[in-house]
């Protein structure tokens, strides 16, 4: 329900974004649940948080401004990023159609940073990591309607509810990038490289239950966002 919400927050404005994620994750993080040990051995290990992880995947999220169709290539990302197996017909399609997406909105490569939920654990000191991110981030943030500031405040209680279930979420993300298309007929032809992630099978399954592994998968993507900046110079 929470990703739903997310990527429906992601269709209105969302004014003063960064000054409103970094009042209500100081907020949060009085409010935060304390993560349970794991009991190995007779004794109780605390899992240590990625600190940065969180604030880098919510501040890249609205950077310059959302955009549903960012989260068609999270099927791209995971498998180039964590080393799947990736048919090569697929690369080719879906790093092509990346390349000429990035080159429109520099901004979608912020997508990188899906791979990151896998390392999000939640405690006080990630969420004053992500306010300190995001008061930055809001001394160069221009001026909006106040009227939705509500918007603003559900997306930054969507991305703290996210890291509960990352893997579910992340993946109603990309359904819901088909909404994006909604909205405009001309970006129906991004509908291909969302549809060809089907063939990558329960791809949001493998992502939850297996590690990095080591092939040459992530070199299609660095290809894929050289061409676009190159193409620019």
């Amino acid at each position: 329900m929470w990703g739903a919400l997310f990527a429906a927050s992601l269709i209105f404005p969302q004014p003063y974004t960064h000054l409103t994620h970094a009042a209500w994750y100081l907020m949060r993080s009085v409010l935060v649940s304390p993560q349970p040990p794991l009991h190995f051995d007779g004794k109780d290990m605390y899992p240590t948080p990625s600190w940065y992880a969180f604030a880098l995947v919510s501040a890249a999220y609205t950077l310059p401004q959302p955009n549903l169709l960012d989260y068609t290539w999270i099927p791209l990302v995971l498998f180039c990023t964590m080393g799947y197996a990736i048919p090569l017909w697929m690369q080719i399609l879906q790093a092509s159609f990346f390349a000429g997406y990035v080159h429109l909105r520099p901004a979608a490569a912020c997508v990188l940073v899906t791979a990151l939920w896998k390392h999000v654990h939640m405690c006080p000191r990630t969420l004053w990591a992500a306010a300190a991110l995001h008061g930055v981030l809001a001394l160069f943030e221009p001026a909006g309607d106040p009227s939705f500031l509500f918007v603003s405040i559900l997306a930054a209680e969507c991305k703290y509810r996210m890291t509960a279930a990352p893997y579910r979420q992340v993946f109603y993300m990309w359904i819901m990038s088909f909404a994006g298309m909604a909205f405009d007929r001309r970006l129906v032809v991004w509908t291909l490289p969302t549809l060809t992630s089907v063939w990558l099978g329960n791809w949001i399954h493998r992502w939850q239950y297996t590690d990095k592994v080591l092939n040459g998968n992530g070199i299609y993507l660095i290809v894929t966002l050289a061409v676009p900046t190159l193409l620019s110079l």
